[in-house]
């Protein structure tokens, strides 16, 4: 099952999960902290009043990819990807890609799994090591991410009967994962139907969310891996060396 062979560079797309991973959280943090700033605590409330009744989510999602070079080009260089996402309290995610490649990313109770299924090799993370603790923070009362986050704006617009939440935080430090997390909150959804983040380097990835359903019985099996027969494992820090 575990294979010796040459670790193929697609492997190394995790990077771009961990970055998902890391925003889906902090967008949740940021909607539960009402005391910021006394001008938006109405808006920053509504959002908290929705998702505080949320246990679990699925959806549908577009993903784009704008690297820095092809920001504001209209087509040019965009990489874009589908699939369907699975979120449940306690921070249990089922990321899977459907198009241009299938691949699953699983955030279990202990462990992380990002499955290649062609050409069949798997990653293996501890959970900690792959979320940095984020995991602690999905679908709670949070009131950290204003510790390394400002908000940078936040504003609402009228659409027909629906009301549109739009922010924007900033990173206060010199380092990590992202320096900008923008959102959009949909009245009518419940939920957040667009995020986006621009990461240090400048590149920008956006994910749409469509066919949102709040509270879905989802099966506990969703968030477990089995490793497939004849997959090649690698661990972090193979990936490590690899980098």
């Amino acid at each position: 099952m575990d294979k010796k062979k040459k670790l193929d560079n697609r492997l190394l797309r995790p990077s771009l999960f961990v970055l998902l991973i890391f925003l889906c959280n902090y967008l949740i943090v940021y909607a539960s902290e009402s005391k910021v700033i006394r001008h938006d605590e109405h808006l920053l409330k509504v959002i908290e009043d929705a998702l505080k009744h949320i246990n679990s989510v699925s959806s549908q999602f577009m993903q784009y990819i704008h690297d820095r070079q092809t920001r504001g080009a209209v087509g040019a260089g965009v990489r874009q990807f589908s699939g369907k996402v699975w979120l449940k309290r306690s921070g249990l995610m089922r990321w899977e890609y459907a198009s241009p490649y299938r691949q699953v990313v699983i955030v279990g109770d202990k462990k992380a799994f990002l499955w290649e299924i062609e050409p069949n090799q798997v990653m293996i993370m501890d959970k900690d090591s792959f979320i940095h603790g984020l995991d602690k923070i999905f679908f709670s009362s949070f009131k950290e991410i204003f510790n390394s986050f400002s908000l940078a704006s936040i504003s609402e617009k009228k659409v027909g009967n629906s009301s549109i939440i739009k922010g924007i935080l900033s990173y206060k430090g010199s380092e990590g994962f992202v320096k900008e997390i923008g959102f959009s909150f949909n009245s009518t959804t419940a939920f957040f139907d667009r995020i986006y983040f621009v990461d240090p380097m400048g590149s920008k990835t956006e994910i749409i969310f469509k066919d949102i359903k709040l509270n879905p019985k989802i099966d506990a099996d969703m968030f477990k891996f089995v490793v497939p027969e004849g997959a090649s494992v690698y661990y972090n820090q193979d990936m490590m060396r690899h980098r």
